[in-house]
């Protein structure tokens, strides 16, 4: 089934708080931004794949929750200092599971139109 013309772009960019991560979410950002896009953020995380941000504890619902919340607020913070013109639609999905294979299962559920990937070293 194609998309008809009113069905907005959908943009993924994985996020994992490094620098490269925060010129990929600014991108992501400002591609949104520009072309009236849906921004999809992910954040995918296992025991091995830990985000700092989040604390200490295991990788489990109540991680992911923080997580989530962390990146709404992110988000947030940065529409608003994009401006008024700044009506981004974004979500935030958290998974557990190795980064790359969640990148591909979310770009396929939410038929991703531009896939920004952003990977650490090594994996």
């Amino acid at each position: 089934m194609g998309k008809t013309s009113m069905q907005p772009n959908q943009v993924l960019v994985g996020y994992d708080w490094s620098e490269v991560g925060e010129h990929a979410l600014t991108w992501a950002l400002r591609y949104a931004n520009t072309t009236a896009s849906q921004l999809h953020v992910l954040v995918a995380v296992d025991e091995q794949h830990r985000v700092e941000a989040a604390g200490p504890g295991p990788v489990d619902f109540a991680y992911t929750e923080r997580l989530h919340d962390l990146v709404a607020s992110k988000l947030a913070a940065a529409c608003a200092a994009l401006g008024d013109a700044a009506a981004i639609d974004y979500a935030v999905h958290v998974r557990i599971g190795k980064p790359a294979f969640e990148v591909l299962m979310v770009a396929g559920e939410i038929g991703a139109d531009h896939l920004q990937r952003l990977f650490r070293a090594g994996i």
